[in-house]
């Protein structure tokens, strides 16, 4: 029996089977081609993710060796704080003694002003007595007054108006070194600091 001759409900039956058998193929085909495509996903994504570690890596790299250089800069400049800090003090420390010392020095000025005026009037007492003593005139030294400023008075270690570097007093006509000279700077008799005669030199 052909084909033709066959029953029309088994052909029919035939039919169905070859049908669902084309559906089923294509079913999988399709699903090859959705599993295809998802394998190239995911090693797109899998390149992606190690793509992503290995920015990470090198960022934290990045952000490690920056926290060091800032670690170091902050620490740099704590000590340049505390040196800027000590270097104020040092400063205000040198100002303070600086302003201190000259106070001391205007004082100490005013005392060598005064030890100054106060030798001129003894030595003027002294030669007065020793010219009355001898009958001799008073010398032009003792008219003379004391002319001492501030600014006048040489200080140790220093030569100014106040006491020539013969250790003479300016003004007054008493050289320091004992022996009394008159007004044009002549030595002449009188006394030491010891209260000694002084013999008239040349």
């Amino acid at each position: 029996m052909t084909s033709t001759g066959r029953n029309p409900s088994l052909r029919r039956m035939e039919k169905e089977i070859k049908k669902e058998a084309k559906a089923e193929e294509d079913a999988v085909k399709r699903e090859l081609k959705n599993l295809s495509r998802m394998e190239k996903e995911a090693r797109k994504a899998q390149k992606s993710a190690c793509d992503a570690d290995t920015t990470l890596s090198r960022r934290e790299r990045y952000e490690h060796k920056t926290a060091k250089v800032m670690n170091s800069a902050i620490h740099e400049h704590d000590i340049a704080t505390t040196k800027l800090q000590a270097a104020e003090r040092d400063v205000k420390l040198a100002h303070d003694h600086r302003a201190k010392l000259i106070k001391e020095l205007e004082v100490r000025k005013g005392a060598v002003e005064s030890a100054i005026q106060k030798q001129a009037e003894h030595d003027r007492t002294r030669e007065k007595k020793i010219a009355e003593m001898q009958g001799l005139p008073a010398s032009p030294m003792s008219q003379l007054q004391p002319n001492v400023a501030s600014k006048d008075v040489g200080l140790p270690g220093q030569s100014g108006p106040g006491i020539d570097n013969s250790g003479r007093a300016a003004g007054y006509g008493v050289d320091f070194n004992h022996t009394i000279v008159d007004a044009e700077g002549n030595a002449r008799s009188g006394v030491n600091h010891n209260g000694g005669l002084v013999p008239e030199s040349g």
